[in-house]
């Protein structure tokens, strides 16, 4: 199996042809030039060859041990039923591909930490698609804590989404909502204020797909207040940028200083010496499907870094080691709003 990408396009398959990947992968894949898709996979023929025919010349699978046998790859995407991620992608490393992840990348800490072992001993990679640390106002955020005199200590964190069923086999609706939407701001979490020690979480529950969530996660760099929930009508003033899907807003805050944001829209910088300043990302010269979708929304720029680091042989900005240390946050939520006490975060 050739390695060296370098003087060529990285040969890659889609394995998942569903509406995540169909819908925001793979047009962000499709334009990104260090990628050439080889073969889409999906169970379901039809879908397939519905994302086949995106990509000029790319073969048909619904079998990915079939295509894995045949085909002469680089790296594979996944993005198929949460319950599968993590066997397909230990089938993929074995191959001798490089792997990217969608969220979550195993369904127990447990397949998290097998993939982890697997990555060291193939030599190769798995980026999971952590994609809120790429999302532009985040990592201009990011930048800038770095440059204040005493970095923000304190994180408040609101995310709405409106009704949610599990779509995991044997778990509950509350835990897939974390799987499935709180996993991606524990890693964010993480990105701002280094690794969470402990976690102490209370659930409301309003029947079938409404609940909510209130958090308190004790890091490293300072403390999240995180509130999450499945109850909102989404009725916010823009939901053009993500899609009218998620009510976000956070604050970062310091002595005399805070940074806040609303839905991925304004970045708005409160300075110690009284100055407001706002960024906003510039859309110039993309369509408004490529500045929601690809890059505002974070999945461009996690495309591209996966490639850069199968190109330059090193490990991606987000690995499987972040994906297993999310879903430990995941699961110390779940135990601890469950018994109502305080949970040690395993790092």
């Amino acid at each position: 199996m050739p390695t060296d990408t370098r003087q060529r396009r990285i040969r890659t398959a889609l394995i998942g042809c569903g509406r995540q990947a169909t819908w925001i992968l793979h047009p962000a894949i499709g334009v990104l030039p260090r990628y050439e898709v080889i073969a889409c996979c999906d169970m379901n023929p039809e879908s397939a060859t519905r994302a086949a025919q995106r990509f000029a010349g790319a073969r048909v699978y619904e079998s990915h041990g079939e295509m894995l046998a045949r085909e002469e790859l680089d790296a594979a995407v996944v993005a198929t039923t949460p319950e599968n991620h993590a066997a397909i992608v230990a089938e993929c490393l074995r191959a001798g591909l490089h792997a990217f992840v969608e969220k979550p990348p195993a369904k127990t800490v447990e397949e998290a930490r097998a993939l982890v072992a697997l990555s060291q001993e193939t030599g190769r990679q798995v980026m999971v698609g952590f994609m809120m640390r790429f999302r532009p106002l985040n990592a201009w955020a990011a930048r800038l804590a770095t440059e204040m005199a005493q970095p923000p200590a304190l994180f408040n964190l609101h995310v709405g989404v409106g009704l949610w069923r599990s779509k995991v086999t044997g778990y509950s609706g509350t835990l897939y909502f974390l799987l499935s939407v709180g996993i991606h701001y524990f890693d964010l979490v993480r990105f701002f204020l280094g690794e969470v020690r402990q976690v102490d979480a209370r659930l409301v529950e309003y029947g079938e797909g409404r609940a909510a969530y209130a958090m308190l996660l004790d890091c490293v760099r300072g403390v999240c207040v995180f509130d999450l929930n499945s109850c909102e009508q989404l009725t916010f003033t823009d939901d053009r940028r993500l899609g009218g899907h998620v009510n976000e807003r956070w604050n970062l805050v310091g002595p005399g200083t805070a940074l806040h944001l609303e839905n991925c829209d304004t970045l708005t910088w409160l300075r110690t010496d009284g100055r407001v300043e706002r960024y906003q990302p510039s859309y110039l010269g993309l369509s408004f499907l490529e500045g929601q979708a690809y890059y505002a929304g974070g999945y461009y720029q996690e495309l591209a870094e996966f490639a850069a680091s199968i190109d330059e042989g090193r490990a991606p900005a987000v690995t499987i080691e972040d994906g297993r240390r999310a879903l430990e946050i995941v699961f110390a939520v779940a135990q601890s709003a469950q018994t109502g006490e305080r949970i040690r975060v395993e790092n």
